[in-house]
C-alpha cells in the first residue's frame, strides 16, 4: 500500500490522540505550519515511518505510540518520527503526580490532606511492587504474537472497592487464559533481573484504569463525589498534561522538537 493510499483511508477519530500530540508541537515550538492527521491503526502508521526513515519521503512527521518497539527491535530512527515517552500517550497522562493533581481539584483540597495523600501513595506502591513482573510478562506474551492487557479492557483488573489495588483474582485468571496460548520455551526481551520502570513499560490502558480506579475511590470516599464519567477523567486529564509545561515540555519532548525543527531547516 502506498503514502497516498494510507493518507486516503478512513481517518481514526482520536481527539485525544491529536491533542496530546498538538500540545507538544506548539508547546516546543515547531517552526513550520502543519496539519494532524490521525490515520487509524499503528500498522498504518508504520508503513510511512519505515518510507520516512528511509529517506523516501519528508514532507510528513509521523507521532505515534512508543508500544514495546524498543525491546522488540521495532523503534525507527529518524527526527522526522516522534514517539511517545511511555507506552502511550495515556502512560503520560494519567501519571500518578498528575492524579493527585486533579483529585486535589476534585476535592477542592489543596494540597491533599495527609490520609488522602497515604491511600493514594498505597495504590501506587502496590502497583508499583508488581508492574515490573506485568510488563515482563506482556512481553513473554507478545514474543509469541499473544496479547494481553493491550487488548483487554483496563478496569477489568481493578474494582471499585479496592482504592486503586490490583484485582490479584482477575489478574491471575487473565494470565491463565493467555498462558495456554502460549508455547515453550517462553523468553522475555529483557535479561531476568532487569527490573522495568512499570509506569513507563506497561500498557497505558493499565495506567489509565489505575489512575482512573484511584480517583474514582478518593473522590466518592472524601468527597461524595459518587459518579465520575470517563469522559469527563479524560477530558480533564488530557487539559491538565496539556497545560503543564513541566510535562508537555519535559526534557524528552523538547528534545524530539528540536530535533524535529533542526531536520526542517
Amino acid at each position: 500500500m502506498s503514502v497516498e493510499e494510507v493518507l486516503a483511508e478512513g481517518e481514526n477519530l482520536a481527539p485525544e490522540d491529536t491533542r496530546f500530540w498538538k500540545s507538544i508541537f506548539d508547546k516546543n515550538g515547531v517552526k513550520k505550519s502543519y496539519a494532524l492527521k490521525p490515520i487509524g491503526s499503528k500498522s498504518s502508521v508504520i508503513k510511512i515511518a519505515t518510507k520516512i526513515e528511509s529517506g523516501e519521503i519528508r514532507n510528513i512527521v509521523v507521532a505515534m505510540d512508543r508500544d514495546l518497539d524498543d525491546y522488540f527491535g521495532r523503534k525507527l530512527e529518524s527526527p522526522f518520527i516522534l514517539y511517545t515517552y511511555g507506552y502511550s500517550w495515556e502512560s503520560d497522562v494519567y501519571t500518578k503526580e498528575l492524579t493527585k493533581a486533579q483529585i486535589a481539584s476534585f476535592l477542592f483540597m489543596e494540597p491533599l490532606e495527609p490520609a488522602v495523600e497515604c491511600e493514594i501513595d498505597s495504590a501506587y506502591g502496590a502497583f508499583e511492587r508488581v508492574g515490573s513482573k506485568i510488563a515482563r510478562l506482556e512481553m513473554i506474551f507478545r514474543s509469541q504474537g499473544v496479547k494481553w492487557i493491550s487488548e483487554a479492557r483496563g478496569e477489568r483488573f481493578f474494582r471499585p472497592e479496592n482504592a486503586g489495588i490490583l484485582d490479584r483474582v482477575n489478574l491471575r485468571k487473565s494470565i491463565n487464559e493467555c498462558k495456554i496460548q502460549v508455547q515453550r520455551p517462553a523468553t522475555c526481551p529483557v535479561p531476568q533481573g532487569v527490573r522495568l520502570n512499570p509506569y513507563r513499560v506497561n500498557c497505558g490502558k493499565l495506567l489509565r484504569a489505575l489512575s482512573v480506579s484511584i480517583m474514582r475511590y478518593i473522590v466518592k470516599k472524601y468527597g461524595s463525589i459518587s459518579s465520575l464519567q470517563n469522559g469527563v477523567i479524560a477530558a480533564v486529564m488530557l487539559e491538565r498534561f496539556c497545560n503543564s509545561d513541566k510535562h508537555v515540555k519535559s526534557d524528552y519532548y523538547s528534545s524530539a522538537v528540536k530535533h524535529l525543527n533542526n531536520a526542517l531547516s
